[in-house]
C-alpha cells in the first residue's frame, strides 16, 4: 500500500489523470448502474433488494471494523482519537440510512467516493485536503444528475448523497490513517490558510457566497429572480420534514441546502484533526 503511494505521488500527472478518468466514469456510469438496479428488483422486488443489500452491506462493514481493531492494535497511534472517529461514522452511517435513505443501493455512494479518496490522497497526503477535493467531486456528481441526466425527474440537489459520499471519504481515510500511511506534517495555521490550495476553496466559496448574494443561485422556486441560473430547490420553500417514497412506503427527510453544506463542513473539520494529529510513519 505504501508503495502504491509512494509510485503515484512521484508521477502527480498520472496521479491526476488517474482521478479525472475515475470521476469520469463514476458520473456516466451513474445511469447504466440505475438501470440495472431496476432490473434486479423488477425481478427479486425492492423489498428482496433492499433486504439483499443490506445484508452485503453489515458483511463488509463487520468485516471492516473487525480489520480497523487488528491495524489499531498493531500501530498504537492515536488509539482514543481512531475509535471516536470510527465510532462517529459508523453512527452517523447509522443515523443516515435510518432518515436520508430512500433505498439501500445508495450505500454505493460510499463505495465509489471512498475509492476516490484513495486516489487522491497521494496527490496531496494531507486528510483535509483529500476530503475537500473528493467532497468536490461529489458535488459535480449531484449536480450532474439534477440539471443534465434527469432534469425531469430530480427536483432538488441531494444533499443527502453528498453526506453518504462524504462518509465514504471518511471511512477511506481514516482506514490511511489507522496503517499510519506517510502524511505531510500541517503547518502553522497562517501557512495553511496561505496555500494554494486552501485559497482556491476560499476563492471558490467566496465566489458561490458572491452568486447567492445577487440571486445568480437561489435556495428555494420562491426566491427566484430573472437574473437567477441556479435552484437548489425547485419546490417553493421548505417541504414537510418527512416524506413518503411511494415504491416502497418509506418515510424520509430531505435535507435543506444549508443544513446539508454545514454537515459536510462538519465533516471535514473532523477529518482535519487526522491533519493535526498526525501519525509516525510505519509500515506494517
Amino acid at each position: 500500500m505504501y508503495t502504491l503511494f509512494d509510485w503515484l505521488e512521484q508521477r502527480k500527472p498520472l496521479n491526476i489523470a488517474l482521478v479525472i478518468g475515475y470521476v469520469v466514469i463514476v458520473i456516466l456510469l451513474h445511469d447504466p448502474l440505475v438501470q440495472i438496479s431496476f432490473q434486479l428488483m423488477s425481478k427479486l422486488t425492492i423489498m428482496t433488494y433492499d433486504r439483499i443489500i443490506m445484508g452485503i452491506v453489515l458483511v463488509l462493514g463487520l468485516g471492516f471494523v473487525l480489520w480497523f481493531i487488528r491495524t489499531m492494535v498493531q500501530v498504537k497511534q492515536h488509539t482514543g482519537l481512531k475509535l471516536w472517529l470510527l465510532f462517529i461514522l459508523l453512527a452517523a452511517m447509522f443515523f443516515h440510512n435510518q432518515m436520508l435513505f430512500v433505498m439501500n443501493m445508495e450505500f454505493i455512494h460510499a463505495a465509489e467516493f471512498g475509492l476516490l479518496a484513495l486516489l487522491v490522497y497521494p496527490l496531496f497526503k494531507r486528510y483535509s485536503f483529500a476530503m475537500i477535493v473528493v467532497l468536490l467531486c461529489g458535488y459535480l456528481d449531484e449536480l450532474y444528475q439534477y440539471q443534465v441526466l434527469y432534469p425531469e425527474r430530480e427536483t432538488y440537489f441531494d444533499f443527502n448523497d453528498t453526506i453518504m459520499d462524504q462518509l465514504g471519504i471518511g471511512f477511506a481515510l481514516l482506514s490511511l490513517y489507522n496503517m499510519a500511511v506517510p502524511q505531510h506534517r500541517i503547518k502553522p495555521v497562517r501557512e495553511w490558510i496561505r496555500s494554494p490550495f486552501m485559497l482556491f476553496c476560499i476563492a471558490l466559496g467566496s465566489t458561490v457566497f458572491i452568486c447567492f448574494q445577487l440571486s445568480i443561485f437561489e435556495v428555494y422556486a420562491s426566491d427566484a429572480t430573472s437574473s437567477t441560473i441556479l435552484l437548489m430547490n425547485e419546490a417553493a420553500g421548505p417541504g414537510p420534514f418527512w416524506q413518503q417514497f411511494l415504491q416502497t412506503g418509506i418515510f424520509y427527510h430531505v435535507l435543506r441546502p444549508m443544513h446539508g453544506f454545514g454537515i459536510n463542513m462538519l465533516l471535514i473539520g473532523l477529518i482535519l484533526l487526522l491533519d493535526y494529529f498526525p501519525n509516525e510513519p510505519r509500515r506494517l
